[in-house]
């Protein structure tokens, strides 16, 4: 089952039922499954495709990595190609690269993620499309 992430205002606390109930993205970015951590407010573990990941949402609604695991990245010595984007630090700037590459035309319930590689689901969470996500070193991004 796709779960979508709703974005934590400072104070408010979540159980993971309520998170699955929620269902109002952070833009559309969709999760196989979520656990927050009530021990940590505002973080949460999201698991994308078998890979998971810590993140921190901010009370306007981005998903940021955490810097703890911002770090864990930076000492494994792994660089990654600059015009692609990996795993999204960032998810508005990609929802909106997609909407803009979609057009209004077509609604979905959300994403997921593979390397670079977004593949999008509509509201049956039928596989509609799959798009590969580019981040040049201006900082655009371009939805091919």
């Amino acid at each position: 089952m796709m779960l979508e992430l709703i974005a934590l205002h400072e104070g408010m606390t979540l159980t993971e039922h309520q998170i699955r109930e929620g269902c109002q993205g952070i833009g559309h970015a969709t999760f196989l499954r979520v656990r927050y951590d009530l021990l940590h407010h505002g973080y949460i573990i999201c698991e994308t495709t078998g890979k998971s990941n810590t993140y921190y949402l901010t009370p306007d609604g981005e998903a940021l990595l955490t810097p703890e695991v911002r770090q864990q990245r930076a000492s494994q010595h792994q660089p990654r190609p600059q015009h692609v984007v990996g795993h999204y630090e960032t998810f508005t700037a990609w929802t909106i690269a997609l909407m803009a590459a979609l057009g209004d035309n077509l609604t979905f319930t959300g994403v997921t993620v593979t390397g670079d590689i977004i593949r999008v689901y509509s509201y049956d969470l039928c596989l509609v499309d799959y798009y590969r996500v580019m981040q040049y070193e201006d900082g655009s991004i371009d939805v091919h």
